[in-house]
C-alpha cells in the first residue's frame, strides 16, 4: 500500500447458501490519503444480469441464480484525476451502457472470463473508437487476448498492451497517455495528425475532463 498501487478485479462467485444464489462483483481496492493518511478502500459492484450461457450453466450444473448483493449501477469513479467505469464480461454488450459513457470517462475496465475472444475483440476494437477511451480488457490466462485499447491514430498505437497464454501468472506495464487524451478531445476540431483518431460524431467531453491551453 506504501507504493501507491491500487488494484482493480474480478472476483470468484459469492455464495448465499441460505438463497440459493450467487453474485458476480468487480472489486478495486483504491489507495487514497482522504482521511490523513494513506489507507486502501474497497469498491464493489455487481453485475445486474447474468449471460444467457452463464444462467443456463447456474442452473445445470448447481440449481442456482445469478442474484446481485445490491442495486446494480454503473457510476463513475474518479479516483487520482482519473476518470473511469467498470463493466463485467457481457455487459460491454450493452450499448446502453457503452452510450452512457461517451465522454465522461478516461478508462473503461472490463473484467471478463470469456472464450469468445474473436467477438469481444472487435467489440473492443470498436469501443475504443466509439465512446474515444482506453479500454481495458481482462480476460482469463487461458483463453487471453487481455489488452488496453487506445483510440490511437496509427494501428501501432492502438494496442497499449496486449497479452496471451504462458504457463505461470505475470504483469506487464502500459503507460496510458489521459492528459494528451483529454487534451484531444477538449480541442474545437480533432487534428487529423494528432496522436488520436478524430472524435466519433456527436462527442462531447463533459466540463469535469476538459482541459484549457496554458
Amino acid at each position: 500500500m506504501h507504493r501507491g498501487i491500487s488494484l482493480l478485479a474480478g472476483v470468484e462467485y459469492i455464495h448465499d447458501n441460505s438463497k440459493n444464489t450467487v453474485s458476480n462483483q468487480i472489486w478495486a481496492s483504491f489507495v487514497t490519503d482522504c482521511i490523513g493518511f494513506p489507507v486502501s478502500m474497497i469498491y464493489r459492484q455487481d453485475k445486474g444480469r447474468p449471460a444467457l450461457h452463464e444462467a443456463e450453466e447456474l442452473h445445470n450444473k448447481a440449481g442456482i441464480q445469478l442474484q446481485p448483493e445490491s442495486k446494480p449501477t454503473k457510476p463513475i469513479v474518479n479516483h487520482g484525476d482519473v476518470y473511469f467505469a467498470f463493466l463485467m464480461c457481457s455487459e460491454l454488450t450493452n450499448i446502453d451502457f457503452r452510450a452512457s459513457l461517451r465522454g465522461k470517462i478516461d478508462v473503461l475496465v472490463v473484467p471478463e472470463w470469456n472464450q469468445d475472444t474473436e467477438t469481444f475483440g472487435t467489440l473492443v476494437e470498436a469501443t475504443a473508437v466509439d465512446i474515444h477511451a482506453f479500454i481495458v480488457q481482462c480476460n482469463n490466462r487461458l483463453y487471453g487476448d487481455s489488452r488496453v485499447r487506445a483510440p490511437g491514430k496509427e494501428p501501432w498505437m492502438r494496442d497499449v498492451v496486449r497479452v496471451k497464454g504462458g504457463d505461470e501468472d505475470y504483469y506487464v506495464i502500459g503507460t496510458l497517455e489521459i492528459h494528451n487524451l483529454r487534451a484531444f478531445q477538449s480541442s474545437y476540431v480533432s487534428k487529423a495528425d494528432g496522436q488520436f483518431k478524430p472524435v466519433p460524431d456527436g462527442f462531447e467531453i463533459s466540463d469535469s475532463r476538459k482541459t484549457y491551453p496554458m
